[in-house]
């Protein structure tokens, strides 16, 4: 198994994923993080 690595510009993780996938059949492994961040009165993802 080979595996390559690709650098993406922050917040297009997905859309290359999905991109990879659609173009050449290439699946692909994307790690991404969820952090919540909390304030008094909400939280956010």
């Amino acid at each position: 198994m080979i595996w390559n690595v690709i650098y993406v510009k922050p917040r297009t993780e997905k859309k290359v994923e999905a991109a990879l996938l659609k173009m050449g059949g290439i699946k692909a492994y994307c790690p991404v993080v969820t952090e919540i961040h909390q304030w008094s009165d909400r939280k956010k993802r």
